[in-house]
């Protein structure tokens, strides 16, 4: 959702509301708290299409064994590099972390970020 700009303020909303889903619903998927029908999949990947302009294989979305046919998401959505906002404080000084994340190299995965929201 970071690399869609409708989606960076108040995207979860947003995104339910372009879906026809429920807020509660993505917002449990955002935050890995529970596995999405396909129908509801299928809709936020419509979404997530017609706003980055790409055809998105749902393999790119969702993972069972947390690997995906586009191993970074900056990649699949046309991004130069970037990094996450959870890597960052609220001033904007990078988190301390033992694990170093470079712009671009990363998956958008919600348990890739566990370390960072606990720095």
């Amino acid at each position: 959702m970071v690399h869609i700009p409708r989606y960076c303020f108040r995207g979860t909303s947003r995104l339910a509301k372009d879906a026809g889903l429920a807020k509660s619903t993505i917002s449990q998927l955002v935050h890995g708290k529970s596995n999405p029908l396909y129908s509801s999949l299928n809709e936020i990947v419509k979404c997530f299409e017609h706003h980055l302009g790409i055809v998105i294989d749902l393999r790119d979305v969702v993972s069972e064994d947390g690997t995906y046919p586009t191993l970074y998401v900056c990649d699949l959505a046309g991004c130069p590099g970037c990094l996450p906002d959870s890597v960052y404080l609220p001033t904007g000084e990078p988190r301390r972390s033992g694990n170093a994340l470079r712009a671009g190299h990363w998956t958008g995965d919600v348990a890739e970020f566990e370390h960072w929201e606990a720095a």
